[in-house]
C-alpha cells in the first residue's frame, strides 16, 4: 500500500532536498535551471512543499512545489512530479496545500509563468483555478512567449467582510475578523497616514502606534498603486525622495479592474453622500 504525505516544515524538507534537486535538474528544460543554493535557501525559508510516497518501507519524493514572491502576492517558481507519479492528482494536492497555507498567511494572490510550448502545464493551472492574465516575451536565448496565470486567494479584506455582513445597511467594524487563530487583520492605509508618521502632525502618535502594530505582526499594512502614483506626483525629486523610496518597499494590492472599481466607487458615493443627503452628492 502506498501512502502519500505532504511535507512543509524545513527540517523534513531538508532531508529530501537531494531528491528535489535531482527532480528539478531532470526537468530543467521545462522548469528552467536553478542552482542548488536556491533550493537550500528556499528550504530554510519554508518555501518548498513536498509530496512524498511511502511504500514497502521506502519513501520517495513524488513531487514538489517551490514558491516565493513579495507579500501579499505569491508566485510559483517550479512545480514538478516524478514520471511514475503523474496523472495521480499529486500536483493538484500540493497546489491545494500551498493555497491553504498562503490564505492562512494573508496573501491575496498566487501567480505562475508558463511558456507557450508547455500546454500541459497551462491546462494544470486552469484546472486549479488560475486564469491567464497577460502574455510577455521570454528571455532572448529561447524567444518563447510566456503566459502569466493568476489566482485570487480567499483572504479576508474590507470588502469581503462587508459583503458577508448580515446587516449590510449598518456600518461594520474595520477591525477585520479573522477565521483562523493567529491571523493578523489586514489594512489598506491612506497616504495621509504615512505623512502623519513622518511629520509632526496631529495624528502622528496614532500613526506610530499603527506602524508599531504592523512591525509586531498584529496587523498587516498594504498600499494601492494609486497611493504610489499620488506620492510620485507630489514628490519634488522622485530620484532622491526618501519617503517615496520607503513607500515603494511596502506591500501593494493588485490593480483593480476598471469596471469593478467604477461600481465600487458608485456604491461608496451613494453610502457616503446620497444616503446622508450631503450637499456634495453628485459633485466631482
Amino acid at each position: 500500500m502506498t501512502l502519500l504525505e505532504v511535507l512543509e516544515d524545513p527540517p523534513s524538507v531538508a532531508k529530501v532536498l537531494p531528491q528535489i534537486i535531482a527532480l528539478s535538474n531532470r526537468d530543467k528544460e521545462a522548469l528552467g535551471f536553478l542552482p542548488n543554493s536556491a533550493f537550500e535557501d528556499a528550504c530554510l525559508q519554508g518555501r518548498i512543499i513536498v509530496a512524498r510516497e511511502n511504500a514497502e518501507g521506502a519513501s520517495n519524493v513524488a513531487g514538489y512545489v517551490l514558491f516565493g514572491g513579495v507579500f501579499p502576492h505569491a508566485r510559483v517558481y517550479q512545480i514538478s512530479v516524478n514520471n511514475d507519479s503523474r496523472r495521480s492528482g499529486i500536483a493538484s494536492r500540493m497546489m491545494q496545500a500551498l493555497v491553504a497555507r498562503l490564505e492562512a498567511e494573508g496573501y491575496l494572490s498566487l501567480s505562475a509563468k508558463v511558456a507557450d510550448d508547455l500546454p500541459i502545464a497551462a491546462s494544470f493551472y486552469k484546472r486549479n483555478g488560475f486564469q491567464a492574465t497577460k502574455s510577455v516575451v521570454g528571455g532572448s536565448s529561447r524567444s518563447r512567449q510566456i503566459t502569466i496565470f493568476a489566482r485570487s486567494l480567499n483572504t479576508d479584506d474590507l470588502f469581503s467582510i462587508t459583503r458577508r455582513s448580515e446587516q449590510p445597511d449598518l456600518l461594520v467594524s474595520l477591525a477585520l475578523r479573522s477565521t483562523r487563530s493567529g491571523d493578523a487583520p489586514f489594512y489598506v492605509f491612506d497616504l495621509n497616514v504615512l505623512f502623519d508618521l513622518i511629520r509632526n502632525r496631529k495624528r502622528t502618535a496614532s500613526a506610530r502606534r499603527l506602524f508599531g502594530a504592523a512591525l509586531a505582526h498584529k496587523v498587516r499594512l498594504v498600499v494601492t498603486p494609486e497611493f504610489l502614483t499620488e506620492l510620485r506626483r507630489t514628490s519634488f525629486d522622485a530620484a532622491d525622495d526618501v519617503v517615496l523610496k520607503m513607500a515603494l518597499q511596502l506591500p501593494q494590492l493588485t490593480q483593480a479592474d476598471d469596471g469593478e472599481l467604477a461600481t465600487l466607487a458608485a456604491t461608496v458615493h451613494r453610502i457616503v453622500f446620497e444616503d446622508t443627503h450631503s450637499p456634495q452628492a453628485g459633485s466631482a
